[in-house]
């Protein structure tokens, strides 16, 4: 099974080392309803496409997948100093065997019988046994200590798995059904089946976006 990795070492380093100074190279950070700092990890086509496939194959209805299959990697109501709007390509590879189903929901990691998973968005998170952990971290790790080193407001800033805006544990995950979707409400037999359909998925870009 092949590792997880972020491209050649040319390519990772414009985003997690070098990243580019803002417009006017003295941003601060602003808290407000309409600014946010978005990075995200993206499936390629041909694996989304599948992805449908297999659920389609599973009698649901084409109405509730998911389209943007991503996972979140970093989020908030800041605009981080020096960080600029960007799309990275990269390869990095999570193994399905070290995911889980789970209701997109306070409380969905763990199965409760007054939880109807058909009512909510449906997705898969990665466990930290994941191949692909180490990676997703050293991209949030870069992110979060800018955070750190510029907060200054009341609240104490994300790490690698909590987060200080949003949810407040980080968990990387991809929604992959929307709500009303007519999933039984145990997601074990669908999970395993998707597993043994999927050995691996690929990711093959970063992007960044700022809201300013």
């Amino acid at each position: 099974m092949q590792a997880a990795h972020i491209g050649t070492e040319h390519e990772s380093s414009s985003l997690l080392l070098n990243l580019p100074l803002s417009r006017s190279g003295r941003d601060t950070l602003k808290s407000q309803a309409n600014r946010r700092t978005y990075v995200s990890l993206w499936l390629n086509r041909s694996t989304k496409a599948t992805i449908h496939e297999f659920f389609c194959d599973h009698g649901f209805r084409t109405s509730v997948l998911s389209t943007g299959l991503h996972i979140t990697i970093y989020q908030s109501d800041l605009v981080l100093p020096s960080v600029e709007n960007a799309f990275e390509s990269l390869e990095i590879t999570v193994d399905t065997a070290e995911t889980r189903f789970m209701t997109m929901t306070i409380g969905g990691i763990v199965k409760r019988d007054h939880l109807n998973p058909s009512d909510h968005r449906i997705g898969i998170r990665l466990t930290r046994r994941n191949q692909a952990i180490d990676a997703i971290d050293r991209i949030r790790r870069h992110y979060v200590e800018i955070e750190r080193k510029h907060f200054s407001q009341d609240r104490k800033p994300s790490t690698l798995q909590k987060s200080s805006f949003g949810s407040p544990v980080y968990v990387p995950h991809v929604t992959l059904l929307k709500p009303d979707n007519g999933a039984t409400a145990d997601l074990t037999t669908l999970g395993t089946a998707f597993r043994e359909r999927f050995a691996e998925l690929a990711f093959h870009q970063l992007r960044v976006q700022v809201d300013r």
